[in-house]
């Protein structure tokens, strides 16, 4: 089992369990970064799936998962795996058979 992080690209992050996702309606909080870094401690895998990616430009795009990759390695010391990035895009679908995948693997 992991965690799934949902981060809308345009809103912020917010942990949520596998059982209860949900998206965030603000930014990442200090609260936030406490909550990672507490799954991170207790060797809780997680994941992150980038929201609304078909919201913003590849430039923005980038930037949100290098702000991503940064944080993640903040607070586990060292940088994510691909995988543990998912992008997706409900409009166009992309990446939801990435996330199916991985929620359907942990």
């Amino acid at each position: 089992r992991a965690v799934y992080v949902l981060l809308d690209r345009r809103a912020g992050a917010m942990p949520r369990s596998k059982a209860w996702p949900a998206r965030s309606r603000r930014g990442v909080t200090e609260v936030d970064v406490e909550w990672m870094s507490l799954l991170h401690v207790g060797r809780v895998p997680m994941r992150h799936v980038l929201t609304k990616a078909d919201t913003c430009s590849v430039t923005a795009l980038k930037e949100s998962v290098r702000a991503i990759r940064t944080q993640m390695e903040i607070i586990s010391g060292r940088m994510p795996e691909e995988e543990d990035i998912i992008i997706t895009s409900t409009k166009e679908g992309g990446g939801i058979r990435e996330l199916r995948a991985a929620l359907h693997r942990d």
